[in-house]
């Protein structure tokens, strides 16, 4: 004689957490010589929470490029932030033209389960 008996486990899988990179606007405009600066937020997605480190890469030559207030930030589920990234462009006209800028933001501290 054989018993069996069995019982069910419900499983939910749930997304990793992350968070999100968000430009409020994706182009600008600066004279030589002039400052322009871009505002990156990251902001948490399923209950992220950690460090994000901003970069950027692609600006005009010899540019100096200044995060406001610093280039990491901590973010929590609800608790977005903004960094505000100012680029400094030399005062030489051989720099006009058109720069695909590339802003990006890095994790390697998330504090999940």
């Amino acid at each position: 004689m054989t018993i069996t008996k069995t019982a069910h486990f419900m499983l939910t899988v749930v997304s990793i957490p992350d968070f999100s990179l968000i430009l409020p606007s994706a182009e600008g405009e600066a004279f030589a010589g002039q400052k322009i600066a871009i505002v990156a937020q990251a902001e948490s997605i399923d209950q992220f929470a950690g460090d994000v480190k901003f970069s950027i890469s692609g600006q005009p030559a010899g540019s100096v490029v200044t995060f406001v207030p610093v280039d990491t930030v901590t973010i929590a589920p609800g608790l977005p932030k903004s960094v505000m990234i100012e680029i400094a462009i030399p005062a030489d006209n051989s720099l006009v033209g058109v720069y695909d800028i590339t802003i990006s933001a890095e994790s390697t501290s998330y504090n999940g389960q």
